[in-house]
């Protein structure tokens, strides 16, 4: 338990940095643009850290089974959507308030060039704090809970 506390909450804080990260580089601002492709890159994290964390998990162990890793994936996992779902509160109150005036900005133009004012009604209803702790959390856990189900084919011992 204490191997899927540390992964948990590595990929929790690592996938934290990544919100501030991208941040820092303008992909929230000025390069929105960007920000709509480069943002899909943070599933690398627990992509590559719940089955890492996992595979340390069983260890040298011989009787590892399927269930087992699927246990320690999903702990793992919990703790990240946690973590993350936190951050995104924290960094929509207290880092970048302004984030949603951005994007509703941003949909805006987008819902012109289009002609499209359904694409600004949406928009509207979509960027909202709440919303996106809800998103991050619950894309967390099924994100995570793939990643648990399908890597622990690979890493049980008979």
């Amino acid at each position: 338990m204490r191997t899927e506390l540390k992964f948990g909450i590595a990929i929790g804080l690592a996938s934290a940095l990544w919100l501030h990260l991208e941040f820092i580089f303008g992909l929230h601002t000025k390069y929105l643009d960007l920000f709509f492709i480069v943002t899909n890159f943070v599933y690398l994290i627990p992509l590559i850290g719940i089955p890492w964390g996992t595979r340390i998990c069983r260890g040298s162990n011989e009787h590892w089974s399927y269930k087992k890793a699927v246990v320690a994936g999903l702990y793992m996992t919990t703790i990240y959507a946690v973590i993350v779902a936190i951050n995104q509160y924290l960094y929509h109150v207290a880092v970048h308030p302004e984030y949603f005036d951005l994007m509703l900005e941003h949909a805006a133009e987008r819902a012109e060039a289009a002609n499209d004012p359904a694409i600004l009604e949406y928009s509207r209803q979509h960027f909202t704090t709440a919303n996106y702790v809800f998103q991050v959390f619950i894309g967390a856990a099924i994100f995570g809970t793939l990643v648990s189900l399908i890597g622990s084919i690979f890493l049980k011992k008979k």
